[in-house]
């Protein structure tokens, strides 16, 4: 790939995001007046106010707790709620979701045993599955209480499919992983990047998936995912009852995995606008006022951007850390990972230059399992 490709691979990167964003963004202006938004949202209290945010800070504390679990004894539970805050405050703040790059590469320093970037990137990967299993889940169960229909039902079961294929898949990799390492060393004998970088590196994912193989461990960790996803649908319910007379009681289950599906759409940071649009539509489709319903969106979004920012920056301080260098970090690993997309991983230049921007230390280094060309040369 030549340097005019990469470069306009990544001009779309951040022009695609935004456009998406506008798009939405104007879609919900031309669907609603903001004075009756206004209006709407005067009529929240602000002992409500207070009782959301509690009731979204308790949903917090719940996930925090099982990434902790999933993550294991290598973590506390306070590292790992300050490592997602912190995660959680740099997709609301930078593009091109480093959130979880950023995530991994905190946490990998303040292990209680050495683990690779890796391993924790699979943890995460792990949670982001077990979210995603609850959430269809949800949304299954909400539309099977819906008269009509707000998308196909096979769209949703086949996405019901692929995340329990993925499981299995990651349970079969991580079961037979010595197996799986030795085939894959056997065929990538004579392509040098896939036996240096891809092997090792599926090779450390592997590890990461050995919790799908502890069954009570990821029982524990999907069921305080579950509770989570009830405090989230209490706060929605909650707005509900404050701000659209009449809904139902089950229109959380559809509101709020909307939102986060529709979320996960290439967007500005923190899925300004997409997120607005996707909850709007839900209340539309529903039969609800669309102003009730983005005024639900903007309260919801609200907290969502501003208390995890303020605990990640926290959780950053608290680490020991600093807002600098963590972002540096985020960006040198994503980097990273853009570059063994582009076929560039193998640049001793890329090294150097990431390295010198992230200010990682020899441990950090190893701990994230990149190798710098003065460790090469020794």
């Amino acid at each position: 790939m030549n340097k005019k490709q990469v470069w306009l691979g990544r001009i779309a990167r951040v022009l695609i995001p935004l456009l998406f964003s506008v798009a939405a963004i104007l879609w919900v202006r031309s669907r609603l007046d903001f004075s009756q938004v206004w209006e709407v949202l005067k009529l929240i209290h602000w002992q409500g106010l207070v009782i959301h945010g509690l009731v979204f800070l308790a949903g917090l504390v719940l996930r925090a707790l099982s990434f902790s679990v999933i993550l294991g004894d290598d973590f506390s539970n306070v590292t790992s709620f300050h490592g997602m805050n912190a995660g959680y405050l740099l997709n609301n703040i930078l593009p091109f979701r480093l959130g979880e790059f950023g995530r991994a590469g905190l946490l990998v320093s303040h292990a209680s045993h050495q683990v690779t970037f890796l391993e924790v990137f699979a943890g995460i990967v792990t949670e982001r599955t077990l979210d995603l299993l609850i959430g269809v889940l949800f949304f299954l169960a909400g539309l099977l209480m819906m008269e009509g229909s707000l998308v196909p039902m096979w769209i949703v079961w086949l996405a019901l499919i692929l995340l329990i294929a993925f499981v299995v898949l990651a349970s079969l990799g991580a079961k037979h992983q010595e197996k799986v390492i030795a085939f894959l060393n056997r065929k990538a004998e004579k392509r040098k990047l896939a036996r240096e970088k891809l092997v090792p590196w599926l090779d450390s994912l592997l590890k990461g998936f050995h919790v799908f193989l502890q069954p009570r461990k990821l029982a524990l960790a999907g069921f305080l995912l579950a509770v989570s996803w009830f405090c989230a649908m209490l706060e929605v319910y909650l707005l509900q009852l404050e701000l659209m007379p009449g809904a139902q009681w089950w229109w959380p289950f559809l509101v709020l995995t909307a939102g986060v599906f529709v979320n996960a759409i290439p967007s500005a940071p923190g899925g300004i606008g997409v997120y607005e649009a996707g909850v709007v539509a839900t209340y539309t489709a529903l039969g609800a006022d669309p102003a009730a319903g983005l005024a639900i969106a903007l309260v919801m979004h609200v907290y969502q951007m501003i208390i995890p920012s303020i605990l990640g920056v926290i959780g950053v301080y608290a680490l020991g850390e600093n807002l600098g260098q963590f972002l540096s970090r985020a960006r040198f690993v994503r980097r990273e990972a853009l570059a063994l997309e582009e076929g560039e991983i193998s640049a001793e230049e890329l090294h150097a230059a990431g390295l010198k921007a992230a200010g990682l230390d020899a441990s950090e280094l190893s701990a994230m399992g990149v190798e710098s060309k003065e460790r090469n040369s020794g």
